[in-house]
């Protein structure tokens, strides 16, 4: 997958904001990485035990699809 950030956008962004979603996170699915996906973000990769960045890479990602 993508890494993905602050700022991005498009169909990607949208499966991910609904990952979180379906794991209880607060976020719109829009399609836009904007202040809420990142918060959502934060709190996933905090609960996770991750480093907390915001940004989703292959480690974030590994994590949301298990």
């Amino acid at each position: 997958m993508l890494t993905l950030r602050f700022g991005n956008s498009g169909l990607v962004v949208r499966v991910l904001q609904r990952l979180l979603v379906s794991q209880g996170y607060r976020t719109r699915v829009d399609g836009n990485f904007g202040a809420l996906t990142e918060v959502a973000v934060k709190a996933f990769q905090s609960q996770r035990q991750l480093k907390v960045d915001g940004i989703v890479g292959p480690i974030t990602w590994e994590q949301l699809t298990n």
